[in-house]
C-alpha cells in the first residue's frame, strides 16, 4: 500500500469528504436521521456544507489520499468570522430551505430540534470566547474506518497546525470524553483541556493549544 499523502482539498472533494464523515461518525448521523433512506440526501447536504467551508478558507481544508482515494480530511480554519458570514449569505441556506419545504414529510424523520439546538450551543460557545477573533479551530477531522491506525490523524493534524501557526495565536477543538484515541492524539500535539460543553448527545471536552 502506498504511503498516505496530504494535499489541499478542492471543490470536487466535497462529496468524498462527506462520505468519510458519515462513515467516521455513524452515531452522529443516526442521532439526527431516523430513516436510512434519507442518507443520500444527508450526504448531499454535507457535501454542500463542506463546499461552503472550502469557499470560506481554502488553505484550511486538507485531505489525505492513499492510492488516489480520499481516506481522511481536516478542516482547520484560522477563524470563524468568514465562515459565519458566508453561511448567512450563501445560496445554500435558500437551497435547503426549499428542499425541506418541498419535501416536508422528511422532517418527521430528522431530529430537527436537537440539530438546531446543538448548532446553537456550538456557535454560542464559540462567540462567547474572549479569544474568538484570534482563535483557530480544529473544526472537523476524520479518517475512513478502514484506514485507522495508519497515522493519518497525526499527518492531518500536523499539516493543519503548520498552516495555523502563520495565522493565529491559539487553536481550539471539541472532542467527546469517551473518544480516548482522539484525546491521546491531541495531547501528543500539546492540546490541554480548558473546559467542557454539553449538547443533546452529552458532554464535550474543550481543548486548546497555544501556537
Amino acid at each position: 500500500m502506498q504511503e498516505p499523502t496530504i494535499r489541499l482539498a478542492n471543490r470536487k472533494d466535497s462529496s468524498f469528504v462527506a462520505e468519510v464523515f458519515m462513515l467516521a461518525f455513524p452515531d452522529s448521523v443516526d442521532h439526527f436521521v431516523k430513516d436510512e433512506s434519507l442518507y443520500p440526501l444527508i450526504k448531499e447536504f454535507l457535501s454542500d456544507l463542506f463546499a461552503l467551508y472550502y469557499k470560506s478558507e481554502k488553505e484550511a481544508f486538507f485531505v489525505c489520499e492513499i492510492e488516489g482515494k480520499i481516506v481522511g480530511y481536516a478542516l482547520m480554519p484560522s477563524g470563524l468570522n468568514s465562515l459565519i458570514s458566508k453561511a448567512l449569505f450563501s445560496s445554500l441556506v435558500v437551497k435547503w430551505f426549499g428542499i425541506l419545504w418541498r419535501r416536508r414529510k422528511i422532517i418527521l424523520h430528522i431530529n430537527i430540534k436537537d440539530l438546531f439546538r446543538d448548532k446553537l450551543t456550538f456557535w454560542r460557545s464559540t462567540l462567547s470566547s474572549r479569544h474568538t477573533r484570534s482563535k483557530a479551530r480544529v473544526l472537523s477531522i476524520a479518517m475512513h474506518p478502514d484506514y485507522q491506525g495508519y497515522g493519518i490523524g497525526s499527518l492531518l493534524l500536523d499539516h493543519g497546525l503548520k498552516y495555523l501557526r502563520t495565522k493565529s495565536q491559539r487553536v481550539q477543538l471539541e472532542v467527546r470524553p469517551e473518544n480516548t484515541p482522539a484525546i491521546r492524539l491531541y495531547e501528543k500535539f500539546g492540546f490541554k483541556v480548558k473546559g467542557t460543553m454539553k449538547d443533546s448527545r452529552g458532554d464535550w471536552l474543550v481543548l486548546e493549544k497555544i501556537l
